[in-house]
């Protein structure tokens, strides 16, 4: 909790890093609204994080996650969690921490870190199928869709892949907190009764999903690595894509 920079100006930054039309969560405060703050106030905020990451716990007042949903492009919707913003923007004041993590376990095979996109793994993919095709191999591409992936993440599971790694404790356990808080469905004006008891999931919407994630599927990613050295199965997110070529 210490070396954590809880600065005034740092906080007014990583306030400024969020777009202005971001949606804000149960605790209706805005992030251009605390940036606007004087010195002594954001620095009462950061004595108030800095107390948060000291105890590990968060004010009860943010322990309820408001559920839109978001339609996808083949139909149907899934939900994302807007979360409350102090919580937001503690894992922002601590995004260097994950960052570090992210790039020291992100295997060859991830195509969802830092400076990577879509179209690139799309090329390296292509690149390997057309190699494939001109030395007259027999071609097998496999899009693994895990359905519903975060709706079924074991808890307990989640925690040991993430130690195995080096995941840090203590932002795991900030974001535990929140993920299992209860939750509210809104969808247009209408909003659901509380929903509590979300054991067996993780929400889309915190900076620390894609993470966890990673940890995760690693395991089971690196291993397909060494069944099949020859064919990678790239990974975004929960999205594998798996291109096996063998000869005739």
């Amino acid at each position: 909790a210490n070396s954590v920079d809880l600065q005034p100006r740092t906080i007014r930054r990583a306030c400024l890093t969020f777009p202005g039309n971001t949606a804000i969560g149960l605790d209706n405060l805005r992030f251009k609204d605390i940036a606007l703050l004087p010195d002594n106030a954001l620095a009462d905020l950061g004595h108030l994080i800095r107390n948060i990451l000291k105890n590990l716990a968060l004010p009860s007042q943010v322990h309820l996650n408001l559920m839109i949903l978001l339609g996808k492009k083949s139909g149907g919707s899934r939900t994302i969690a807007i979360l409350c913003t102090l919580y937001r923007l503690t894992m922002r004041l601590l995004s260097s921490t994950i960052s570090e993590w992210d790039s020291a376990k992100a295997g060859h095979w991830d195509a969802a870190v830092k400076g990577s996109s879509a179209l690139q793994a799309q090329i390296l993919r292509t690149l390997h199928l057309e190699l494939s095709h001109f030395e007259g191999d027999w071609i097998i591409h496999f899009l693994w869709d895990l359905r519903k992936f975060y709706d079924s993440v074991r808890i307990t599971i989640l925690i040991a892949r993430l130690s195995e790694l080096g995941y840090s404790p203590h932002v795991l356990t900030l974001g535990l907190i929140i993920h299992k808080a209860p939750r509210i469905l809104n969808v247009g004006t209408c909003s659901s009764d509380i929903i509590s008891g979300c054991s067996r999931s993780i929400v889309a919407g915190c900076q620390q999903s894609v993470s966890w994630a990673r940890g995760l599927l690693h395991k089971l990613v690196e291993g397909l690595g060494y069944i099949m050295p020859g064919s990678i199965c790239f990974e975004h997110v929960d999205d594998l894509s798996h291109v096996l070529a063998c000869k005739n």
